[in-house]
């Protein structure tokens, strides 16, 4: 398995632009931080529809495993959380209190992101692993 083809891979430079670019300006961190994690989220999408699509044409069920059901829920999660990302960090008229209020959670967000895609990641291969037997 390639770590490139997972969301795990992705998530982490997205977070750790805030500690590799201290050169950069803060408004630059944040953009590429939100053009990281926009990039992995439409990858993320596609190869949700690849695998949904692949089921189609092999003729197995979709959703069949807690896999599918956690990988389409943390999907959705992390989208929901782009956009009110967008909505509160990028807007030009968001209000700072909000911004400075609504950081921790975000920050928060981002780390249970990661360590959640890590548990489904495991689920996935476990389950290829025990399909396989």
């Amino acid at each position: 398995m390639n770590p490139k083809n997972n969301p795990i891979f992705p998530l982490s430079p997205g977070i750790l632009i805030y500690r590799s670019t201290r050169t950069l300006g803060y408004q630059a961190q944040k953009r590429l931080h939100f053009a990281l994690q926009t990039a992995m989220i439409s990858t993320s999408w596609l190869g949700f529809l690849a695998a949904y699509l692949s089921h189609a044409w092999l003729s197995i069920p979709h959703f069949y495993s807690l896999h599918s059901w956690l990988g389409l829920a943390a999907l959705t999660g992390v989208t929901i959380s782009l956009v009110s990302s967008y909505l509160t960090f990028l807007y030009p008229k968001a209000n700072p209190i909000y911004r400075r209020l609504s950081l921790p959670f975000h920050v928060f967000g981002g780390i249970a992101n990661i360590a959640l895609s890590a548990g489904i990641a495991v689920a996935g291969i476990t389950e290829k692993a025990i399909f396989s037997l």
